[in-house]
C-alpha cells in the first residue's frame, strides 16, 4: 500500500500497474446487418483512449463503451483499438457482413444474361447448312403432298382437273444465313439448282391422264421468319412468316397432253406454286415451331467438390433487335447443407441496372453479382469451404511449419461468412471474412495451439493470352486476430507476430496469377475477353468463335 501511495504520489497511475483489456461484443464476429450505420459495443478496461474504426468512443465508469460506425456495403473489418498513455495498446477485430440479402432457394432474377450476335448467327447456320440432308428434305416435302391441285371450271362445270406429288427431290449444297430484324430472325434458305420429279394426273372433258411433270429452278429461296419470347419461365419461338420464291423456274409440260398443254401457263403454276408452298409452310410448320423447346428440361446437376450441386432456370426475357438475339435467365440453385448457420442469405448487389452485353462480340453472357454470390453461399453452407491438413496423413508439408517451429501438426480452418464478390473501383472484389484457422503443433517450441481469425479483400482482373484465361490477383488487404494461443503472450502480441510471419508477397506470387486454358474451336483458341459492366453489378464475358 505504501508503494503504490508513493507511486501515486510521484505521478504513476494505478491503471499503469493493471493489465489493459480490450473485447469487442456487439456486432458478433460473422454477423450479419443492414444499413449504413452499426452500433459497436464493447469492455475496455485500464485504457486512456478508445477508437472504433477510427471514431473516438467514451468508455463509461464501469468499462462499457458504445459507438456508431458507418459502414460499407459488403465485408467490413471492425476494429477497435485502444491506447495507454504509456504506450500500451490493445486491439480486437471482428469481421461482419452489411447490405441486404436474400433467401438463396429461390431464383436469382437476371442470373445469367446471353446474347448471341450476328457473328456467332453466321458460324451457326454454317454448321447448320453442312449438316442439310437431300433426303431428310424430300421425305419432309413428300409429306406436303399434293403440291399442287387445280381445276378449270366453265359454267361450274369442271372439263380440267390436275393434281401432281413430289416422287423426288435433288439440289446442290444450299446456303443459308440468319438475319436478325425487329422482333425476328428472318431465316433464308438458298437452294441452287433445284429439280423436283412429280407424278401428275387428272382428266380432261372427262379424258383421264397419268405422266411424270419435272419442276424445276435455278434456286429457291425459303425464308421463314421466327419469333421468341418469354412465357410462363419457358422460351416460346414462333412462325411469323413463311416466304419461298422459285428464281428461274422451269415446269417441263412436254409429256401433257396438248389441250392441257395450253391451258397451264408456267406463269400461272409457277405463282400458285410459290403461295402454295408459302402457305404449307405456315400451315404444317407453326405448330411444330411453337412446341419445339416444349419438352427441354432446364434443370441440371452436377458435381463441385463432391458436393450435389443442382439448378433449375426460368427464361424471364427475350427479344430480336437488328445486332441478334439477346435472352435473359432466372436461375436458382441447392446444395445440401452441411453447415448450421444464422445467415439470412447471401448478400445483393446495391446496383441495379441492366446488363449491358456486348453488341460487337460473336457471342456476349452478363453474369450477375447476384448469381455467382448466391452460389458461393450455396458452396459455403454446403461445407466446401472448412479444410482440415494434417502432417500425419501428409496432406500437410513439414515446412509449412517450420516458421512455427514445429514437426508436426495439423491445420483447420472454416469460414464463419461466405465469400463474396462486388465492386471496387471499377474491378472485381473478392472477400472472405472470418476465415478461422486453428492451428495445433504438438512439441512446438513456441506453443501447441493457437486459433485465429482471417480476413481479406483482394481485387481480381481477369484477363486471356495465348489461349488462357488469366486471374490476375492484386494486393491484398489482409487482416488477422489471433482469439486464443498457448504462446505465452497476448492475443495481440501474438496476432503482431503472425501478421509478421504470413509471407503475404509470397502468396500473392503463387496465387497472383491463376491460368486457365480456354475451350479451342477448329482455328484454335477462343478469343474471350472479361470486363466488368458499366452498372457495376455484372460481369461480362465477350468471345468471338
Amino acid at each position: 500500500m505504501i508503494l503504490l501511495f508513493l507511486a501515486c504520489a510521484d505521478g504513476i497511475r494505478l491503471e499503469d500497474w493493471l493489465e489493459p483489456d480490450l473485447v469487442l461484443r456487439t456486432p458478433s464476429a460473422g454477423e450479419h446487418i443492414s444499413g449504413e450505420i452499426v452500433q459497436v459495443s464493447g469492455i475496455a478496461r485500464h485504457l486512456d483512449e478508445i477508437e472504433v474504426n477510427g471514431v473516438p468512443a467514451d468508455v463509461s465508469l464501469f468499462g462499457a463503451f458504445e459507438v456508431d460506425v458507418p459502414v460499407e456495403h459488403g465485408m467490413n473489418v471492425i476494429e477497435a483499438v485502444g491506447f495507454r498513455d504509456d504506450g500500451e495498446i490493445r486491439f480486437d477485430r471482428h469481421a461482419i457482413l452489411a447490405g441486404t440479402f436474400d433467401n438463396p432457394e429461390d431464383p436469382v432474377p437476371g442470373a445469367i444474361t446471353v446474347r448471341v450476335n450476328q457473328g456467332a448467327l453466321d458460324t451457326a447456320m454454317l454448321t447448320v447448312q453442312d449438316a442439310i440432308d437431300p433426303d431428310e428434305v424430300t421425305r419432309q416435302a413428300m409429306a406436303m403432298n399434293p403440291v399442287y391441285n387445280d381445276s378449270y371450271d366453265i359454267a361450274g362445270w369442271s372439263f380440267v382437273t390436275v393434281k401432281a406429288v413430289i416422287d423426288s427431290i435433288h439440289f446442290r449444297q444450299p446456303k443459308l444465313r440468319a438475319t436478325p430484324i425487329a422482333d425476328q430472325l428472318l431465316v433464308e434458305l438458298r437452294i441452287p439448282a433445284f429439280h423436283v420429279a412429280c407424278s401428275s394426273w387428272g382428266h380432261v372433258f372427262e379424258r383421264p391422264f397419268d405422266v411424270y411433270v419435272s419442276v424445276g429452278a435455278d434456286e429457291v429461296v425459303v425464308t421463314p421468319g421466327l419469333g421468341m419470347r418469354d412465357e410462363d419461365g419457358r422460351l416460346k419461338l414462333s412462325l411469323e412468316s413463311f416466304e419461298v420464291q422459285l428464281n428461274g423456274f422451269r415446269f417441263d409440260t412436254s409429256l401433257l397432253p396438248d389441250s392441257v398443254e395450253d391451258l397451264l401457263l408456267v406463269d400461272s403454276v409457277h405463282d400458285k406454286l410459290e403461295g402454295f408452298l408459302g402457305n404449307a409452310g405456315l400451315t404444317l410448320l407453326a405448330p411444330l415451331i411453337e412446341t419445339a423447346l416444349d419438352g427441354v428440361d432446364t434443370s441440371f446437376e452436377a458435381q463441385v467438390g463432391g458436393h450435389p450441386l443442382s439448378a433449375e432456370l426460368a427464361f424471364s426475357d427475350a427479344l430480336i433487335d437488328p445486332d441478334g438475339i439477346q435472352i435473359a435467365m432466372d436461375m436458382a440453385t441447392h446444395m445440401p447443407a452441411a453447415l448450421q448457420t444464422r445467415a439470412p442469405g447471401y448478400l445483393r448487389s446495391p446496383a441495379t441496372a441492366e446488363p449491358q452485353p456486348s453488341h460487337a462480340a460473336d457471342v456476349s453472357v452478363a453474369v450477375a453479382d447476384d448469381f455467382l454470390n448466391a452460389l458461393f453461399f450455396q458452396m459455403w453452407r454446403a461445407g466446401l469451404l472448412d479444410l482440415t491438413l494434417s502432417t500425419e496423413d501428409g496432406s500437410l508439408d513439414e515446412l509449412l511449419l517450420m516458421r512455427l517451429k514445429a514437426d508436426e501438426g495439423t491445420i483447420r480452418a472454416r469460414a464463419e461468412l461466405p465469400p463474396v464478390i462486388g465492386e471496387e473501383r471499377g474491378e472485381l472484389a473478392i472477400s472472405l471474412g472470418e476465415f478461422v484457422v486453428d492451428i495445433d503443433t504438438p512439441g512446438g517450441e513456441l506453443g501447441e495451439h493457437v486459433s485465429m481469425a482471417v480476413d481479406i479483400d483482394i481485387t481480381a482482373q481477369v484477363e486471356t493470352a495465348d489461349g488462357q484465361l488469366q486471374i490476375d490477383l492484386g494486393e491484398p488487404d489482409l487482416d488477422l486476430m489471433v482469439r486464443e494461443s498457448d504462446w505465452g503472450a497476448t492475443d495481440e502480441a501474438t496476432t503482431n507476430l503472425f501478421e509478421a510471419m504470413v509471407p503475404v508477397d509470397t502468396v500473392v506470387g503463387l496465387l497472383g496469377q491463376v491460368e486457365v486454358p480456354l475451350p479451342t474451336v477448329t482455328d484454335g483458341p477462343l478469343d474471350v475477353r472479361i470486363v466488368r459492366d458499366p452498372g457495376g453489378s455484372h460481369t461480362i464475358v465477350a468471345l468471338d468463335l
